[in-house]
């Protein structure tokens, strides 16, 4: 059984080819959904790439949400403000830390 933290090698590669060598992480967390233990999305510039934009963790609303999300990276990738606040769902708060 897998115990600890673990990033598939295909994943940690292709990152450290995009980003430099990926920190070791300091804690994990594991959920039934896709989701962060404060239950929203994270959406926005990574805070160590601008080359980066994250989209995920919406649990069972992916779909639902995904038209909206998909407006809020488009925006964020041509370099517009987003047409919805996302302060609330950058990849450095709290509960999100990447």
């Amino acid at each position: 059984a897998q115990t600890g933290f673990w990033i598939p090698p295909l994943i940690a590669g292709r990152g450290a080819e995009l980003v430099g060598p990926l920190p070791a992480p300091d804690s994990s967390w594991l959920g039934f959904r896709p989701t962060m233990p404060d239950s929203l999305p994270v959406i926005g510039p990574s805070p160590i790439s601008d080359r980066i934009i994250h989209a995920f963790g919406h649990q069972h609303l992916g779909l639902t949400l995904g038209g909206l999300t998909g407006r809020i990276v488009a925006d964020l990738a041509e370099g517009r403000p987003p047409n919805f606040p996302i302060a609330g769902f950058r990849a450095d708060r709290r509960y999100a830390r990447l």
